[in-house]
């Protein structure tokens, strides 16, 4: 089967291919989606560049807010016990704040087909992250057993591992976020 893009819409594939890996990301390596976001970024405003697309800069108020907190985190590294580390951390939050804030632009820039497609792809990496939480819950962490470098042993499903898997707390509070997207 042959598929054919649509070179208009190329900014959109891009985007479904973020949408559709970030909630599998997500539940497997949630830091993995800092560089996924920011990679994305600027190969997105680099696609609007070249097609000469007009940027909808919607979000400006709440990008200050969120940039003023980069500054007091900054300024809070004067007294921190490690201001090395503070330091690093804050340019990590304003990088992480700022490419963020920049995919949240591109999107509101897309046309409604591009939209759509994103939304489609984002709901199927979503479902897909759902049915693998399942998987992981009834099981009793497969997957998380093996990326934890401890082996998985069927015999070691029971009852009293499902009070167990505090570990799926960050992957839950990420499937919340993009439920809300949806």
């Amino acid at each position: 089967m042959v598929i054919w893009f649509e070179a208009r819409l190329i900014l959109g594939y891009l985007l479904c291919f973020i949408a559709f890996f970030a909630p599998i990301i997500g539940l497997i390596a949630p830091k993995g989606l800092a560089p996924l976001v920011i990679i994305g970024s600027i190969f997105c405003v680099l696609i609007i560049r070249f097609q000469a697309r007009k940027i909808r800069w919607a979000g400006l108020p709440v990008f200050m807010i969120l940039f003023c907190f980069c500054l007091w985190a900054l300024f809070s590294s004067l007294w921190s016990a490690d201001p090395v580390s503070s330091i690093i951390g804050s340019a990590k939050l304003f990088g992480n704040i700022f490419s963020g804030w920049l995919l949240f632009v591109i999107i509101k820039s897309l046309s409604i087909e591009e939209a759509n497609l994103v939304r489609k792809f984002l709901s199927m990496g979503f479902f897909l992250a759902i049915c693998i939480v399942v998987f992981e819950i009834l099981l009793g962490g497969p997957i998380f057993s093996t990326l934890k470098g401890q082996g998985y042993y069927i015999d070691r499903v029971r009852i009293d591992q499902f009070g167990d898997i505090s570990w799926l707390n960050s992957v839950m509070v990420y499937m919340a976020r993009i439920h809300w997207t949806i």
